[in-house]
């Protein structure tokens, strides 16, 4: 089974999930070692011999108590230790409030060379000041099988990891100026070097590194596994490549500060990434119908086990060979070529017509090496590509598997050294408008030894696609490949069905348009046609009722491999918003984890595009996300997703993200949360972040007591007696999920309970008007509002509330007009009922709306009675 993401981004688990609530905790991430008693210098700069390293931090023989060289890495990789589960160390970060590397500690991992420059210094970061290191340095912590190394990274200018055994390797670079790309490379060096001579691309991430947030700070981990390098962010896989050797040394090049370290033995591992259904094998593609093509000079050979060669000595002209697709289905093409040289290649294209695009072997003229790369028809062979050391290079090798997916429009390739591990390089996609009907091979001409021989083939299918129609329907539907718009090929498609009776009659219009569809796509048409196609069955899929949200989600990212997203913006924002779109249908269906089920879609799709647009965190979906598991009481699941946002730096997203922290960890009891925000002045805080106030807690606390053991009479004496200073801050109530304030509470009592209504009336109802009548004349809006807040349910509340909302309306501020009126409703009496139901009339007409019925007896406004007939001429005016 192939794997890593470069082949197809398929459904199993690459890290397993992490648990909500795991039976035991492991200690947070440290560095085991004795910080320094002396303030660090600010910078420890040496070059080669000048290096000096306190003894305690230099290397020493084995201990033979624990078979490991003494350092911080004895706590967790010694004898005795247990390992810890993956689930548990994916979202282990470090903790940097407690403690940050110091220069000692990073000269206890890292070891200078005698021939290469360095530095390691103290910085400031965002996270407070930490060690850095800069040049090429040795680890000096050995690194055995089914052990990962974990650290933290920050301000990054170039990382690199070079591992090996003895002068095979393996390098893992990352390119933060290059969209956060990462890659691995397989290598050569020469003895007693750390830098390699020779690379070969074998990994890239598709693109994860960006969308897990890398930027500006992350912890990667690096798992030593089963013969690969596994590097994951959190449980999302960044990339995995061959790594069939023992680790006897490893080395650090580039410039980054570090806020963590720490090497650990796991238990369990990460499933194979699924490939894509195996559809044939064609061992012997001397069998297949090649049609020749050939410059003057060129010889295509068949080979005895049934390989073909194309070999081409100073050819005259370019040349090629090619044999026909099969047009059963959307498929991928994986071919083995072996004995590549400098100019042949291969492509995909039309039958007896040069080729739009080559993947063809080149010389890489920055070093000197071989390597692939896309081309035109053209003799291009030499091509200053850059180093692995400043961009991601395809290094290639004469035996290699190439990996073609042709879809609307764009053909997009991948590279393998095995089959297995596959690299995407960042030109992959290529506009292919005319379309494809046949695969072959490529020579240039003037080459001397230009040759390739074809191995075997293999043909996938895109089976989350091809499964959305029956193989019986596929095979009657009709293929419109032709160069035509969208409406003219939906008419041919309609008109071609009357004519097959033997399309069954239950099939329904969209199952005919998605079969035809499919052959359409599958006979290779042409970027305009195919673009249109996909994205109406995209939207089709989605409105399918009997599909579920993962087969539909499949269905998103397998469209990625075919959409031509690398240059249009606008395309890529609505292919995300077909996510998203999914996310909200299952909030709707009540499905829990509609954010989590996206999330590793959206991070893991291999969608290919030039613009850093996205948007894995729908604010929406978050935001009900945390709703829902904080309202279920479920905090662990609260607190884990929270820090899942945090660690993959999507919380930015979600304004609201601190009070759902304080909420959890108020209710698991965690420590405080940092950097809340100080006591401040009610005018100038975040209208999000509310204090508790003492006047309040008092009076609700008193109030809450009263209600629950006193008389209705003594409850209305303790709202009667409430200060004003208690009506502004919150306070808690008998509910643990809930805060509030004065003003909630008395109306939520007096609701609740009709007699504490009735004893608020008659102790203070006439007295309580008086106050609304006096502070009305004085125009004193705050004890206006004061009263209705503190009398609620009243005479003296209605005569506060109705005057609120004709000011209101008078000002032009409708919104208020009308929330207003509605609270004068719940304590109108029938005297004054109408008059108030005709102002919220036309409050509501003021902001376009029609409400209620209309109005049939005269109005009072202000010191006038108008007809109910010019009154509704004025309502009608409004809502028009």
């Amino acid at each position: 089974a192939a794997s890593g993401p470069g082949h197809g981004e398929r459904t199993a688990e690459e890290v397993p999930q992490v648990a909500a609530v795991p039976d035991e905790v492991p200690p947070e991430p440290r560095l085991p070692v004795t910080p320094s008693t002396s303030e660090d210098p600010p910078m420890a700069q040496t070059t080669g011999a000048e290096q000096d390293v306190p003894d305690a931090e230099k290397p020493a023989e084995d201990d033979p108590a624990v078979g490991l060289p003494p350092g911080p890495w004895q706590a967790t990789l010694g004898a005795g230790v247990e390992p810890i589960a993956l689930d548990a160390l994916a979202f282990r970060d470090f903790d940097t409030t407690k403690a940050l590397p110091t220069i000692q500690d990073l000269n206890s991992w890292l070891e200078p060379l005698a021939d290469q420059p360095h530095a390691v210094q103290l910085v400031s970061t965002s996270l407070g000041k930490t060690a850095s290191f800069e040049g090429l340095m040795k680890l000096r912590c050995p690194w055995p099988e089914n052990a990962a190394w974990r650290i933290g990274l920050t301000g990054v200018k170039r990382f690199a990891l070079h591992l090996y055994h003895q002068q095979q390797g393996l390098t893992f670079v990352y390119y933060p100026g290059l969209r956060d790309q990462c890659a691995a490379y397989r290598t050569t060096r020469e003895p007693d070097k750390a830098l390699p001579a020779t690379t070969t691309l074998v990994a890239t991430d598709g693109d994860r590194c960006r969308r897990t947030e890398m930027r500006p700070a992350a912890c990667l981990m690096f798992r030593h596994e089963a013969g690969e390098l596994i590097v994951s962010r959190g449980d999302i896989e960044i990339l995995r490549a061959p790594l069939p050797f023992a680790i006897t040394e490893a080395f650090v090049e580039g410039g980054a500060s570090i806020y963590g370290l720490e090497m650990v033995r796991f238990d369990g591992g990460a499933a194979p990434v699924a490939a894509f259904p195996l559809v044939t094998t064609i061992d012997q593609p001397a069998t297949l119908p090649w049609e020749q093509k050939l410059g003057e000079g060129a010889v295509f050979e068949t080979l005895p086990d049934g390989a073909v060669r194309l070999v081409a000595n100073q050819a005259k002209q370019r040349g090629f060979v090619t044999t026909p697709l099969p047009q059963t289905g959307i498929h991928e093409y994986i071919f083995e070529v072996e004995g590549a040289t400098v100019g042949s290649g291969v492509f995909c294209g039309l039958a007896n017509e040069a080729p739009q695009v080559v993947v063809r072997f080149v010389q890489n003229t920055n070093d000197q090496q071989m390597s692939l790369s896309a081309h035109g028809n053209d003799d291009s062979c030499q091509v200053g590509l850059g180093t692995f050391r400043d961009r991601v290079v395809a290094g290639a090798d004469a035996h290699l598997w190439i990996r073609l997916v042709y879809g609307c429009g764009a053909l997009r390739w991948w590279m393998s050294v095995d089959g297995v591990h596959w690299a995407e390089p960042r030109e992959s996609s290529n506009n292919l408008a005319l379309g494809v009907t046949h695969f072959g091979l490529h020579h240039v001409a003037q080459r001397e030894d230009c040759q390739i021989t074809l191995r075997r083939v293999q043909i996938r299918q895109l089976d989350t696609l091809q499964q959305l129609v029956p193989e019986s329907l596929f095979a009657l539907a009709g293929v419109q490949a032709e160069k035509q718009t969208y409406e003219q090929w939906v008419q041919k498609v309609t008109e071609l069905r009357a004519t097959l009776p033997a399309v069954p009659a239950e099939t329904t219009a969209d199952a005919w348009l998605n079969a035809c569809t499919l052959k359409t796509l599958a006979a290779g048409c042409g970027r305009d046609l195919g673009q249109a196609l996909l994205v109406q069955l995209l939207e089709r899929t989605l409105r399918d009722p009997g599909l579920t949200l993962e087969r539909k989600l499949a269905v998103l990212r397998d469209a990625c491999l075919l959409l031509d997203l690398r240059d249009n913006n606008t395309w890529v924002l609505e292919h995300l918003a077909r996510f998203h779109q999914l996310g909200r249908e299952a909030i709707a269906a009540g499905m829990p984890d509609a954010y989590g089920h996206l999330e590793r879609a959206l991070m893991t799709m291999p969608l290919h595009t030039r613009y850093n647009t996205y948007l894995i965190a729908d604010p929406v979906l978050l935001q009900h996300e945390l709703l829902q598991r904080i309202y279920q009481r479920d905090f662990p699941r609260a607190a884990e997703l929270s820090k899942r946002l945090r660690f993959f730096g999507q919380h930015e997203k979600l304004t609201a993200l601190p009070w759902f922290e304080a909420v959890t960890a108020k209710a698991l009891d965690l420590p405080a949360l940092p950097g809340l925000a100080p006591q401040q002045n009610v005018e100038w805080q975040h209208p999000l972040i509310e204090q508790l106030d003492k006047e309040a807690y008092n009076a609700m606390a008193e109030l809450y007591g009263l209600a629950a053991s006193g008389t209705p009479e003594e409850a209305a004496t303790q709202i009667g007696a409430i200060p004003p200073e208690a009506f502004l801050g919150l306070a808690p109530t008998p509910d643990p999920m809930l805060m509030s304030g004065t003003a909630a509470a008395i109306q939520g009592l007096v609701t609740d309970s009709p007699p504490l209504a009735a004893a608020l009336e008659a102790q203070h109802g006439a007295l309580a008007e008086l106050r609304v009548r006096e502070a009305i004349g004085q125009h004193d809006e705050q004890a206006v509002r004061l009263a209705a807040m503190q009398f609620v349910g009243t005479s003296a509340s209605f005569t506060a509330h109705r005057w609120l909302a004709d000011r209101a309306l008078a000002s032009g501020w409708f919104h208020h007009a009308v929330d207003q009126y509605w609270r004068a409703l719940q304590t109108a009496s029938p005297t004054y009922a109408g008059e108030v139901q005709a102002r919220l009339r036309l409050a509501y007409a003021m902001l376009g709306q029609e409400v209620g019925p209309a109005i049939t007896q005269p109005v009072r406004l202000a010191d006038e009675r108008m007809p109910a007939a010019e009154f509704e001429a004025i309502v009608q005016a409004a809502v028009a």
